[in-house]
């Protein structure tokens, strides 16, 4: 879920001051760091473990005197007496079990995940915006015990519509927990010291995606990997109480009264704001700005809904969901490395058409073979190192396309919008027998569109 972490307004974290440039990090601010980064990682346990809540164990069906093995299919149809067979590591203790959802219609099983996007929109607009009217560290405290307090409920869900309940609101809470932190530690690193930072979190983080299916693996039991999140978070949470407000988020705020208090004396105020509007508006008229804002929305839209598709899905693959998924975290570390190689060399643009294609490689690859499990591990790895790397891009893509002026509005334009066809992706993996066969549809288009990107030249 992280992934889209970096829609926020991020203005006041690049601000720096001169003493910035050479400043190291104290034991104080290392500990802070360290906590602040078990804050930001640990959402992808609840978030990328929802298809392993979703795994159908493997069952035992009377037929006569004995017992064989069925499928879902056969014990819903057929009205079967079954049992979990919990000798098979592909039965886990989670919601199909615990709540009894083995029968219940697919599009209810798909609406869970898509409650949790839902609830990705709906703090977008609502909650993510008050870390810049109270402060990081409030906003961060609230979402966390929030979000790991509903996490542990969770556990405790005793029918579906409780289940519902529980994941939106830790949709509406995490993203703004993973997103603010992200800020957080961002204004906490010394300017001189980003460069080195980020590319380690992002590895911290994917290691975290790989470790879920080795939990699962271990304990068959979701409680282990909820225990695991609330431990760490609540340790994080009770550390990050008695850590100062961001001085850089503070010194911004100052700055800003400041300003508005010298132009409200000079009557400025509703100018700038005029002024602000009215060249995001005279920006976007332009035909190669609007062009390059409509191939940014469904670049953001087909690699959020591609990639969570996958996730998503992935627990239908052939083979062992526990290789397929950790294989899935593993591209998807391999995807953030290609690129920092890659941009080096090739230009965003070619990049991006290279990404494309080789997402469809994947899918079509997939589409193909999906049936000879012995395959489908390459296209895993084609696909999430393809969607990877164009998360990479639509971040780095957006800063080269735009002013710094209108970053912030344009990356919440195509966070939103990528949001809403995210939702849809779920749902789609429960009613379609091969939902992978989109994303090679989608990919021949998104090639088409890299196309006609046009950068502007450096001035």
């Amino acid at each position: 879920m992280n992934q889209e972490r970096k829609t926020f307004n991020i203005s006041s974290s690049t601000d720096s001051s001169p003493s910035d440039q050479g400043e190291s990090l104290t034991k104080d601010k290392k500990w802070q760091l360290v906590f602040l980064m078990i804050l930001h990682v640990s959402g992808a346990l609840f978030g990328l473990s929802l298809p392993f809540l979703e795994l159908i164990p493997k069952m035992e069906c009377q037929i006569g005197p004995a017992w064989k093995t069925c499928t879902k299919d056969e014990v819903c149809t057929q009205n079967l007496d079954y049992r979990v067979d919990w000798d098979s590591k592909y039965s886990i203790v989670n919601l199909i079990t615990q709540v009894g959802l083995l029968c219940t219609e697919d599009y209810k099983i798909g609406l869970i995940g898509s409650l949790v996007f839902l609830g990705f929109i709906v703090s977008s607009v609502t909650i993510m915006p008050l870390a810049d009217i109270f402060g990081r560290k409030p906003v961060l405290l609230a979402t966390s015990i929030i979000s790991t307090t509903l996490a542990a409920f969770t556990v405790f869900a005793s029918n579906l519509f409780q289940v519902y309940i529980f994941v939106f609101l830790i949709g509406c809470t995490i993203l703004v927990r993973g997103t603010v932190s992200y800020i957080y530690i961002m204004e906490t690193v010394p300017k001189n010291l980003e460069a080195k930072f980020i590319p380690v979190l992002t590895i911290i983080e994917k290691l975290v995606i790989c470790s879920i299916p080795i939990i699962f693996y271990m304990s068959q039991d979701w409680t282990y990997i909820f225990v695991i999140y609330c431990t760490v978070s609540y340790g994080s949470i009770i550390y990050i109480c008695f850590i100062p407000e961001s001085q850089k988020f503070l010194d911004h705020r100052k700055n800003k009264e400041d300003v508005g208090e010298t132009q409200s004396r000079n009557g400025d105020t509703e100018i700038q704001d005029t002024q602000e509007k009215q060249g995001f508006c005279d920006m976007i008229k332009q035909w190669s700005n609007l062009l390059n804002l409509f191939i940014m929305i469904c670049c953001w839209s087909f690699t959020s809904s591609s990639y969570y598709l996958v996730s998503f899905y992935i627990k239908y693959f052939k083979g062992s969901v526990y290789i397929n998924s950790l294989l899935f975290g593993v591209a998807g570390l391999v995807g953030t490395i290609l690129f920092g190689i890659l941009i080096r060399v090739i230009s965003s643009k070619k990049l991006f058409i290279l990404a494309f294609m080789l997402t469809f490689v994947g899918s079509i690859g997939f589409t193909l073979t999906k049936n000879n499990g012995s395959l489908v591990p390459i296209w895993i790895l084609c696909m999430v190192t393809s969607l990877s790397i164009q998360f990479s891009l639509c971040y780095f893509v957006n800063c080269e396309l735009f002013k710094p002026s209108f970053r912030t509005r344009i990356f919440s334009i195509c966070n939103i919008c990528a949001r809403l066809f995210t939702m849809v992706s779920p749902m789609l993996v429960e009613l379609m027998e091969n939902p992978i066969i989109l994303m090679s549809v989608w990919a021949i288009g998104m090639i088409l569109l890299a196309t006609r990107i046009t950068i502007p030249k450096s001035e």
